[in-house]
């Protein structure tokens, strides 16, 4: 190709640039009106000119699949290209000629020689681009739902996000960062509610430090037949509220005695049993706003509470009065 002259449009690393002053340097214009000095082997010649400004190079409509198609198999220069897509060679259609090459779907080379991409290649990139086209005006319309607080019900997985940060097992949200939120856990606990995906009454902090929320479920073997003093004929006495659900302590009077009851829990959880070794990784009951989570399973609770057995086994003492 020709060395550029004074008025050139020429492409300066991958925009394009005004040649302004040729001298020891080529001195161009870039976009934006910024002037440079720089080497020949630093420009590639697009179209001799004369361009009168770098705003003159706008988009140009020309038949490009059509072309792609009769150019299979050879090579053209950017001058040639130019003529067979928008049929005329000026600064305006070389550029929009050289932007159909950089966008590498229908063309590829320099601006020496540009040849058609195979046309395997080319189905494989579109069909790309249309599922990233959908891609995206999927996620602007799930943006958006967001946004109103109007989810659908495919998009509670999305939403899985929001909550891994609210619960902090993440530490960032695409979702929170589309909205313009910052990426924080009581924002992110916030959009929960809004949008629906929990209750305002959810309490996040026992996932937060990993608390098990489930009841355990391990089998609960039979009391054993151990010869126990019978002392059902006492009145107990449990000091608890009337909705306690595991009543696991009373005192009886006997006389001139205070007998103090206690469920005999070792009766039933033995040591190194998978009851003992749950109760040990709970440590104890957990007490939430919202529930009471036991150590024990409520089988345990069925044979050795009070209300709930009638005839529990216990360990007993008492003391004189």
């Amino acid at each position: 190709m020709s060395k550029p002259s004074v008025g050139s449009l020429v492409l300066y690393k991958i925009r394009p640039a005004k040649v302004v002053e040729i001298s020891d340097k080529i001195e161009i214009e870039l976009e934006g009106g910024k002037r440079k000095r720089v080497r020949d082997k630093d420009v590639v010649l697009l179209h001799p000119g004369p361009l009168t400004s770098l705003k003159d190079l706008t988009p140009q409509q020309g038949e490009i699949e059509e072309n792609w198609e009769l150019l299979d198999g050879s090579e053209v220069e950017i001058g040639e290209f130019s003529e067979l897509v928008f049929d005329d060679y000026t600064p305006a259609t070389a550029w929009a000629a050289w932007e159909l090459v950089t966008d590498g779907l229908y063309f590829e080379g320099t601006p020496g020689a540009i040849r058609a991409r195979p046309a395997d290649l080319v189905h494989a990139e579109r069909e790309q681009r249309q599922a990233k086209a959908a891609e995206a005006q999927a996620w602007e319309a799930f943006v958006e739902r967001v946004e109103q607080g109007q989810l659908l019900p495919e998009d509670n997985k999305a939403m899985g996000e929001v909550e891994a940060l609210a619960l902090r097992r993440r530490e960032n949200s695409r979702i929170l960062k589309a909205l313009g939120f910052q990426e924080s856990p009581l924002n992110a606990h916030r959009l929960l509610v809004k949008t629906g995906y929990w209750s305002q009454n959810e309490n996040p902090y026992p996932r937060r430090m990993g608390v098990q929320m489930e009841t355990p479920q391990q089998p609960v073997p039979a009391l054993p037949e151990d010869q126990r003093l019978d002392l059902t004929h006492l009145t107990a006495y449990a000091i608890d509220d009337a909705g306690n659900q595991d009543p696991d302590d009373a005192v009886s009077l006997d006389d001139e005695r205070i007998w103090v009851h206690v469920a005999d829990a070792a009766a039933l959880v033995t040591p190194e049993s998978e009851i003992d070794i749950e109760a040990r990784s709970r440590g104890s009951n957990l007490y939430s706003p919202e529930q009471i989570v036991p150590m024990l399973p409520p089988g345990i609770t069925h044979l050795l509470g009070w209300a709930a057995a009638g005839v529990a086994g216990a360990v007993d003492w008492f003391s004189a009065l």
